[in-house]
């Protein structure tokens, strides 16, 4: 009995200073990352089809305003400046 309280203990010591490390080792992580900023690029591109038989695509990027033609394997085929 005596034993199995002395590791209970041993456990619980070893969890506390776990739990302090890793607060202090994420705050050094937030202090480096502050100047990060996030892009959220949801929404900034439409894609359709030419409209054609043509096995092509439009992607038009919603911020810049350009529009890029692409063929079904990929390959740039023009890109179009819009204002």
């Amino acid at each position: 009995m005596k034993n199995s309280n002395y590791v209970v203990k041993t456990f619980a010591l070893l969890g506390f200073v776990s739990f302090i490390f890793f607060a202090c080792a994420s705050s050094d992580i937030l202090e480096e990352g502050e100047n990060t900023q996030t892009i959220n690029n949801n929404g900034r591109y439409q894609i359709t089809n030419s409209g054609g038989t043509e096995n092509s695509f439009f992607v038009m990027d919603t911020v810049t305003g350009e529009v890029k033609w692409f063929e079904s394997t990929g390959r740039l085929i023009k890109t179009i400046q819009t204002q």
